[in-house]
């Protein structure tokens, strides 16, 4: 029973305000689902949640980077295989046209075909990505995909696009077969060009195979985020999920104990009363 001195009462009115109070929290755990609304409701936990979070941020960014790199690389190889189409094509103009059997007029014929792809392999030197920027840039520029780890999405422009001739000297790709339907319209060939496009050949496997290693780690990366971002939200989920069953226990516990305090604390308070008018 209560006692009627005043501060028994206080006390009494200060625990069932206190119910109150956790019968407030209890039912917005039920309702969002979350038992941490403030850190102070389990500052260990609160903490990892903070972790997790700047970790959630960090990893948001590399996918970004990972999404826009993948994209960008993919462009790359597209074009490099379009080049290293060209180049094949480029041999066997060269070789045909450096034949003793080639007429003035099939030289004639090649040159203009060649004259094609040297514009081609231009438009290809000039090709921009999602960003408007250089998709083979005169620096290429890598980005962080992860903790420590960065890749660049493609090969720089001098990569692809700058060869070395017969004499070891280097000149770029576009000028060269431009120079070589020169030549070829002159009525003259060359088997300095025939090692030179030998020589961008194997410039342009080496470079796509380069590509094929900056694919597989952009997507390695990819897929590591994934799976942690994956691990990270079951982490928070268990960290800071409502435990429904118990939650609700300790709220209907709550509401039946204020229940009956409110209860009792109005019969006392009318005991009261009456003794004080008697």
């Amino acid at each position: 029973m209560l006692s009627a001195t005043q501060g028994n009462m206080q006390a009494e009115v200060a625990r069932q305000n206190q119910l109150s109070s956790d019968i407030a929290k209890l039912q917005i755990e039920v309702s969002t689902g979350k038992r941490i609304q403030q850190a102070s409701d389990d500052p260990g936990a609160a903490a990892q949640l903070a972790s997790i979070r700047q970790t959630q941020a960090n990893q948001s960014a590399w996918q970004s980077n990972v999404n826009t790199a993948s994209a960008t690389a993919s462009a790359a190889d597209s074009t490099m295989s379009n080049i290293a189409t060209a180049l094949t094509r480029v041999q066997e103009l060269l070789i045909s046209a450096n034949s003793s059997t080639a007429t003035a007029s099939d030289r004639a014929s090649a040159a203009a075909e060649l004259s094609g792809i040297a514009q081609d392999i231009t438009s290809y030197e000039a090709q921009t990505d999602a960003n408007g920027q250089p998709l083979f840039p005169s620096t290429a520029l890598a980005v962080p995909i992860g903790q420590n780890e960065a890749v660049a999405a493609t090969p720089s422009k001098a990569d692809v696009f700058t060869i070395t001739q017969a004499d070891g000297s280097t000149i770029d790709l576009s000028t060269f077969v431009a120079n070589a339907a020169a030549t070829l319209s002159s009525g003259n060939s060359s088997s300095a060009d025939l090692t030179t496009i030998g020589n961008a050949i194997t410039q342009t496997a080496d470079a796509r195979a380069a590509q094929g290693v900056r694919e597989s780690r952009i997507s390695d990366a990819g897929t590591r985020l994934t799976d942690s971002a994956t691990a990270l939200n079951a982490q928070q989920q268990t960290l800071q999920a409502t435990d429904i069953t118990q939650t609700v226990a300790d709220l209907q516990s709550k509401m039946t104990t204020l229940q009956a305090a409110q209860a009792l604390l109005v019969k006392v308070t009318q005991t009261n009363l009456f003794s004080m008018i008697n």
